[in-house]
């Protein structure tokens, strides 16, 4: 593993201790809650990240801050353990039609 991937993966680790409990945030709320050590753009790609299969195939969700016309939000959103079990169950059926 080069630098960059264990740069990347203790960013990935940080930002996931943050988004994971489901609350809505911005990049610069959880920038704040890391200590201000990350950029947007460090933080968007993270983000991105757990989208992919290899870092749990998770739903993170975008929204416009309510009173705001261009502040993004985002959110993970975490299945209950029996509901994520029937989606792998499902996906391994079926297989994993999703595109990267």
């Amino acid at each position: 593993m080069n630098r960059c991937d264990t740069d990347n993966t203790k960013q990935r680790e940080a930002v996931w201790s943050i988004i994971r409990d489901g609350r809505w945030r911005t990049f610069e709320e959880i920038n704040a809650l890391l200590g201000n050590r990350y950029s947007e753009a460090g933080i968007s790609a993270r983000l991105r990240d757990f989208r992919k299969r290899q870092f749990g195939s998770h739903a993170i969700e975008r929204r416009v801050r309510a009173g705001s016309n261009r502040l993004y939000e985002y959110r993970a959103v975490i299945p209950a353990p029996q509901q994520r079990q029937q989606e792998l169950t499902f996906e391994k059926e079926v297989g994993n039609t999703r595109s990267y």
